[in-house]
């Protein structure tokens, strides 16, 4: 019996030994006070010595909020310099901030003019010093109708960190032949390419623009998911909503040629349901998203294809099944996912990351927006309040052979108030052959929780945020391992996803417990 008794205690020495060595030793700075009525908007970009932040006004729209510059060291660890910006004048009228980058030791400000009597939009880009006095001339990035509900202009950094692609195109319900503009431009604000795009196989349609993205060749890549030109929708029943089935197609446009080729996605049997896509390191594109039947909102597996635009063809297709795999199937309609389809199978259309084996992690996340009137009895007052909810993560492999390897699910329930999923959702990355995520949950989460008994967590603008930063680790085989993702001293400090960056193997991020803030880094062992 003392022999047992030892065995038992040495595999329980041996479990909590395993689970510390998971989590992060990491190295802190200080602790400072964050102003409560203001929050971290983004990360700009770094350079060797520091790295810097993007502080606006909560609950104030963009173009009305105080901004703030913050450059934070990665030896300390401590904020170093903190600016409220100065927004520059344009042809002497005030401009609104749009967009901040750090590339190449330069501070790179977008400033947006909002013309109310042409509603109009311009957005210029500057070089700044550290408190906002321009260095450069206004270069003129484009204009575009303004309403206060368009999705404007849209971003993207190179991998090189050293250009900046601007997307824009006016807003439409319809599409009558508005190009799509591109215009990439270099840290000394050169613009060193410019492509106008038009779609004219989608004349008279309507269509959402799932994602873009420029290649190392220079070649662009748009995903679109397209109503039918002959709409027929699934006829509704009891608790199902009605159901469009988009066409979705994945577009190359080759900057060299001028010429743009359409590649529609198709998959046996099945409906695709969304699009999203991933350049690998031979701008090879990597397509994933989720299949449905074509009578039912029902999620029923994800569909891989793999296009060689040099090629111009696909050279893998491949459908990931799990219809008949009933407990699996049984989990979306869980209570904790929502009331209805609506919410079951909402899901993101997704992000890819890329293992040292040669595999490919396809993840997906529950994710639903709703919203409810308070209406105040005496003066009867409506105030909208919005929820956020990010549910469960779903993980898929795809092995160096492009076919389906393991397949996993991790349960969560996270749940926000007007604050959009600020502190919810999830960060990805990798350690060589194990996907790594992270995210914030309910402390009475760790464990062996069962799936329907997972707890949720609230996060709330006005309220400093709880809970307990998650770290979990998905091994080769396709295993799970969720721990405390800091020492039991910090176990309350909780993450911002989008202030965590990943550069020469060293992890920096922004922390919060409380009112408290501090920053961090650390590295997988």
């Amino acid at each position: 019996m003392k022999h047992l008794a030892g065995i038992i205690l040495m595999l329980i020495l041996f479990s909590g030994f395993q689970t510390e060595a998971q989590t992060l030793d990491v190295e802190w700075g200080g602790s400072t006070k964050l102003d409560t009525e203001t929050k971290y908007l983004k990360l700009a970009g770094s350079d060797r010595d520091k790295y810097y932040l993007v502080r606006v006004q909560k609950g104030i729209p963009l173009e009305n909020s105080k901004v703030w510059i913050e450059s934070v060291s990665r030896i300390t660890n401590g904020i170093e310099m903190s600016y409220e910006l100065t927004m520059p004048e344009v042809y002497n009228k005030p401009t609104s901030f749009e967009n901040l980058f750090y590339l190449e030791n330069k501070l790179i400000l977008l400033a947006a003019q909002i013309d109310g009597v042409k509603q109009r939009k311009t957005v210029y880009a500057f070089i700044i010093e550290e408190d906002g006095s321009p260095v450069s001339h206004p270069l003129l990035l484009g204009n575009i109708p303004y309403t206060g509900l368009e999705k404007g202009f849209q971003y993207m950094v190179s991998d090189d960190k050293k250009y900046i692609t601007v997307f824009y195109t006016n807003e439409f319900t319809v599409y009558s032949g508005e190009p799509l503009v591109f215009k990439v431009i270099d840290t000394n604000l050169e613009i060193i390419d410019q492509q106008n795009i038009e779609l004219t196989d989608l004349i008279k349609r309507k269509f959402n623009i799932e994602k873009v993205d420029r290649g190392p060749s220079g070649n662009f890549y748009l995903a679109i998911a397209a109503e039918p030109e002959t709409r027929r929708r699934s006829r509704a029943r009891a608790g199902v909503p009605v159901k469009i089935n988009y066409e979705y197609t994945f577009y190359v446009w080759n900057s060299a040629k001028k010429q743009l080729q359409p590649y529609p996605i198709e998959v046996d049997r099945l409906n695709p349901s969304s699009i999203t896509f991933e350049i690998d390191a031979e701008e090879n594109i990597l397509l994933f998203g989720q299949t449905t039947k074509r009578s039912a909102p029902a999620i029923v597996g994800f569909y891989y294809q793999k296009l060689v635009p040099r090629f111009e063809k696909f050279t893998a297709k491949t459908v990931k099944d799990f219809s008949r795999e009933r407990d699996f199937m049984n989990e979306f309609k869980n209570e904790k996912n929502g009331p209805t389809a609506a919410e079951w199978y909402s899901y993101s259309p997704g992000q890819v990351t890329f293992l040292d084996n040669g595999s490919v992690i396809y993840l997906t996340e529950q994710h639903y927006q709703s919203s409810r009137t308070m209406v105040e009895p005496r003066t009867k007052k409506e105030t909208v309040i919005n929820y956020d909810n990010h549910g469960d993560i779903i993980a898929l492999e795809i092995t160096d052979n492009d076919e389906p390897g393991w397949m996993t699910k991790i349960p969560k329930n996270q749940f926000s108030t007007d604050d959009f999923g600020y502190y919810a959702s999830f960060y990805v990355t990798t350690d060589m052959n194990k996907t790594k995520i992270f995210f914030n949950d309910n402390s009475r989460n760790f464990g062996k929780v069962s799936y329907e008994k997972t707890k949720d967590i609230k996060f709330f603008e006005r309220s400093n945020p709880g809970g307990t930063a998650a770290l979990i680790t998905i091994y080769p085989d396709g295993n799970i391992d969720k721990v405390e993702m800091f020492r039991k001293e910090y176990k309350n400090v909780n993450i911002q996803r989008d202030l965590i960056f990943h550069d020469n193997g060293h992890y920096f991020f922004f922390g919060q417990d409380g009112s408290d803030i501090k920053f961090g880094n650390f590295f997988f062992e």
